[in-house]
């Protein structure tokens, strides 16, 4: 009761009403109660949305990091399947459907990066839109979040991470992406190709070999197999200017000369230039 009778002295008027308040509050923390004694207001009356379901793919090895992960998302509607490496994450995604990935970049058998690689080329190969990664590590330089970036990731997460921040990280990512991605390269201009006279029956079916080729050189890429890269990107050197695509022979170097250095950042970009290329290409017979 001194708090009353201290404010009372102060000269403040309390109304009948707020006094009884007031005297609860006072009495509720004397007898140790958590409600706090200024509990905030909802603003302008409304609800919170309520949060969409989604199943969430969790790739990590460390068991401890599972059980913190399966605790954050405890009371959140996201169904959690989870995988101990990456290649069982790949499988996973290949065999199920998910609306989002996260991705331990270091573990087992097969690394987070590779992974991700792998994923990519398999939505490529099957024309699907792109699911959301999010890696997640310990490091946290910027060399490594531009590493999670090149191999295909949305976004990156640096541990230790708080549980708001992998909310937030979740509903922002599961939310907006979409299959932007295949909408920004059907919209490039094309690229218009005068096929050589002579060779009307043979291009078209080299530059679709050229396409299909993508997924293997990611797939390639994605277990370090830099050899195998080196043998396509050469012959991709070798053939493409003679097939009138002077701009498949730079690439194809390009891309022999990162492979001979196993330069998988690299390797990475110039896939993806190599794909953007042959996929904007038009063919035209000559008059």
């Amino acid at each position: 009761m001194r708090i009353l009778y201290q404010a009372g002295l102060s000269g403040y008027a309390i109304k009948p009403v707020a006094r009884a308040h007031l005297l609860k509050m006072v009495c509720d923390a004397i007898e140790g109660r958590e409600e706090p004694l200024f509990p905030a207001p909802s603003v302008d009356g409304e609800e919170k949305k309520p949060v969409k379901p989604a199943r969430i793919l969790v790739a990590e090895d460390s068991p401890d990091n599972r059980l913190l992960v399966q605790v954050y998302l405890k009371d959140s509607p996201y169904e959690l399947t989870f995988e101990e490496n990456g290649k069982a994450a790949v499988d996973r995604f290949a065999a199920s459907d998910f609306d989002l990935i996260l991705l331990d970049i270091q573990m087992p058998v097969t690394d987070g990066l590779a992974a991700t690689r792998t994923i990519r080329a398999r939505e490529r190969e099957r024309g699907i839109p792109p699911i959301p990664i999010i890696a997640l590590t310990a490091d946290a330089s910027p060399q490594d979040i531009e590493k999670s970036r090149d191999a295909g990731c949305n976004f990156h997460l640096s541990k230790p991470i708080s549980k708001f921040e992998l909310l937030s990280a979740i509903e922002k990512y599961r939310v907006k992406m979409k299959p932007v991605q295949m909408a920004q390269r059907m919209s490039l201009e094309p690229i218009r190709i005068e096929i050589q006279q002579g060779l009307e029956s043979i291009v078209p079916g080299y530059l679709e070999g050229r396409r299909k080729e993508i997924p293997e050189l990611l797939e390639l890429l994605a277990t370090s197999n830099f050899s195998g890269l080196a043998t396509l990107a050469h012959n991709l050197k070798g053939t493409g200017g003679m097939y009138g695509f002077p701009e498949l022979t730079r690439l194809g170097a390009a891309l022999e000369q990162s492979a001979k250095q196993e330069d998988s950042s690299a390797l990475h970009i110039q896939i993806t230039k190599v794909s953007n290329y042959v996929d904007r290409v038009q063919l035209i017979a000559k008059t």
